[in-house]
């Protein structure tokens, strides 16, 4: 069953931060699918891009606990601007 994720980038100042990449991976371990030879660890869903107001969305029909991490791409420099933690 597909599920939509739906936050918002925002940077150190709490202001929200447009064009920044969006990768949303698993929280836990397990088997990576297709992974030859087998191995587990957090895996990769997808990536999205937030939209001026810093919002981002996207569909997975994972079910579980994930995480996204953004970095803004004027200062990739700098430590990521989110990680949040999504439940269930």
């Amino acid at each position: 069953m597909a599920r939509t994720l739906n936050y918002r980038a925002i940077d150190s100042q709490g202001q929200p931060v447009a064009g920044c990449p969006v990768v949303i991976m698993t929280r836990t371990k397990g088997l990576i699918p297709g992974s030859e030879p087998p191995a587990i660890g957090r895996y990769v869903l997808g990536t999205t891009v937030t939209a001026a107001d810093g919002v981002w969305s996207f569909e997975t029909d994972v079910d579980g606990p994930l995480m996204a991490v953004a970095w803004d791409p004027a200062r990739p420099d700098r430590r990521q601007i989110v990680i949040e933690p999504i439940m269930g």
